[in-house]
């Protein structure tokens, strides 16, 4: 799990935990806009580092800080931008960087769309989403966990 940054860039999963573990992952690869963008947690968590393999690999988010906004952007495995430009639940797909912002909140990490809109997991729907302001609590807060460096693949 990671803690307040102040440069939030780099490889990341972004994981809801159950009893302070990695549960659910969010499938980067997938298409983000249905309701199967949701991995097992059946990666290896071992002194806080997580084992790189192909599906890890494969649920990879980028996130890069955008010069001189203050935002993030957060591209996907698929090679699409998410985000949300509005207020509302769902997921918005790009092929051009999206604003996110990123913040440490009460032991979770919040990403908040450029619309308001911010990133959690539905448990009932088993599917990670930006949920509309006045709804998001209702969802459960995510975690992103911080890739270092890669093994080399064959």
């Amino acid at each position: 799990m990671t803690s307040e940054l102040e440069d939030w860039s780099g490889e990341y999963l972004v994981v809801y935990e159950a009893d302070n573990a990695p549960d659910k992952v969010f499938n980067s690869a997938a298409n983000l806009s249905s309701g199967a963008n949701t991995l097992q947690a059946a990666f290896g968590v071992s002194d806080g580092n997580i084992d790189y393999d192909d599906t890890t690999a494969a649920a990879t988010v980028t996130i890069a800080k955008i010069e001189d906004t203050g935002y993030y952007s957060i591209k996907t495995a698929s090679g699409k931008y998410i985000g949300k430009s509005n207020d509302t639940n769902g997921i918005d797909e790009s092929g051009s960087a999206l604003d996110n912002t990123i913040a440490w909140d009460n032991g979770s990490v919040k990403i908040t769309s450029a619309g308001g809109a911010i990133m959690r997991y539905n448990k009932s729907a088993s599917q990670f989403r930006y949920y509309k302001t006045a709804t998001y609590t209702n969802q459960q807060p995510i975690q992103l966990y911080k890739l270092t460096a890669a093994e080399p693949r064959s």
